[in-house]
C-alpha cells in the first residue's frame, strides 16, 4: 500500500544531492533512537526518555518528569488522531477515560511539582518503570513462549 510512496521518496532523495550536509544534533539522534526503540517494542518513548535524561544527567528529576509528561501528551494526541482517522467515532468509554486522564494529569502535575519531595518522585518513577518493563517483557515473551510450545509439540 505504501510501497509506491516509498519508492518515490527514495528516488527523490537519490536524485537531489544537497550542497552541504551536517551531522544530526545529539537531541535529534536521541529522538530517532528513542522513536526506533518505541516502535520496535510497541511502547511509549517516555519509558526510554526519562531514564536516559536522568542517567546522562541532562535534567533533574522534576525536569525529567515534566519533559516526559509533555512527551506522553504529544504521543497521546498522535494516538488519538490515528484512532479517529481509522474509526471516525468516539467510544463512550473514551470520554470517561479522557476525563480521568485529565483529572489525574492535573493532580499528578501539581503534586509532583509542588508537594512531593524529590525522593518520592524518584520512587514513583522507579515503580512505573518496573511495571512498564515487566509488562513489556511478559507481553513480548507470550508469543515467543506459545511458538516454543507449539514447536515442542510437533
Amino acid at each position: 500500500m505504501y510501497a509506491p510512496h516509498l519508492i518515490f521518496l527514495f528516488l527523490a532523495i537519490g536524485i537531489i544531492d544537497p550542497p552541504k550536509v551536517t551531522s544530526p544534533s545529539v537531541p535529534t539522534a536521541v529522538g530517532v533512537g528513542i522513536g526506533f526503540l518505541s516502535g520496535l517494542t510497541g511502547t511509549g518513548g517516555g519509558i526510554f526518555l526519562t531514564p536516559l535524561m536522568l542517567f546522562c544527567r541532562w535534567a533533574r528529576i522534576r525536569q525529567a518528569a515534566a519533559v516526559s509528561a509533555l512527551f506522553i501528551l504529544v504521543n497521546s494526541i498522535a494516538g488519538l488522531v490515528g484512532y479517529f482517522t481509522a474509526q471516525r467515532s468516539i467510544p463512550s468509554l473514551g470520554i470517561i477515560l479522557a476525563a480521568g486522564a485529565i483529572i489525574g494529569g492535573v493532580l499528578g502535575s501539581h503534586l509532583g511539582s509542588r508537594r512531593f519531595p524529590v525522593r518520592t518522585i524518584s520512587l514513583l518513577l522507579a515503580m512505573v518503570l518496573i511495571i512498564a518493563g515487566a509488562k513489556l517483557v511478559f507481553t513480548k515473551l507470550k508469543p515467543v513462549a506459545a511458538a516454543v510450545a507449539a514447536a515442542i509439540r510437533v
